[in-house]
């Protein structure tokens, strides 16, 4: 299905707000809206596939898809087999993780720019990690994919109308109906934050052996 033009929803938020809002504040609120509803419900994934290991080095940049940006890492492959994740934290416990190097057993992360290997890898290998990602809009996306507006827009216009019925002091600010909708936003937000869970943990298990 074609990306959804966020910029398109505009019609859908106007006529519920007392006053006109201009374009950006608008557009802004849905991207926002939008952003909260993928990164809190986990319905957006995308598995990064072929990454590398370089020697010596425990860190592995993430590239999401065009147009998002990391919400958080998921799962990681190793040549088809999973990583347990880890406290980062706990690392230098040697009982527990083991060996400072050697073929990736671990992953963690700190931040939406990379995952964190341990043990550190020994030796150079292309193409031998798959990284799963839950994904979001990033803070400059125009658009959404369109089966996620499809399934969820009307709600996701909930959340903008709550952000700007929620604002003090405006012409449109409006606390009841921006309570309501931000109600009817989080209930869907979160119902399907509890459906992209089952449907991950249904998933079978990947296994695939690679060389």
């Amino acid at each position: 299905m074609a990306a959804f033009t966020l910029a398109d929803a505009v019609d859908d938020v106007l006529p519920h707000l007392a006053a006109d809002p201009s374009s950006p504040v608008t557009e802004l609120a849905i991207r926002n809206a939008a952003i909260e509803f993928c990164s809190t419900s986990g319905v957006w994934t995308y598995t990064q596939e072929d990454a590398s290991l370089t020697a010596g080095q425990r860190a592995v940049e993430l590239e999401p898809d065009m147009g998002a940006a990391v919400a958080r890492v998921l799962a990681v492959r190793y040549r088809g087999k999973g990583l347990a994740p880890a406290n980062q934290g706990k690392w230098l416990d040697e009982v527990e993780y083991g060996d400072a190097t050697g073929a990736p057993r671990f992953w963690a992360q700190n931040d939406t720019e990379q995952v964190l290997l341990h043990p550190v890898p020994v030796s150079s290998q292309a193409g031998v990690l798959e990284i799963d990602l839950a994904l979001q809009p990033s803070r400059a996306a125009t658009t959404i994919p369109g089966w996620i507006w499809a399934k969820w827009g009307e709600r996701i216009v909930d959340g903008a109308l709550a952000r700007l019925m929620l604002m003090p002091g405006k012409p449109w600010t409006a606390p009841d109906l921006g309570a309501l909708h931000r109600q009817l936003f989080h209930g869907a937000m979160h119902n399907a934050q509890a459906g992209a869970i089952t449907n991950r943990a249904r998933a079978p298990l990947r296994t695939r052996s690679r060389h």
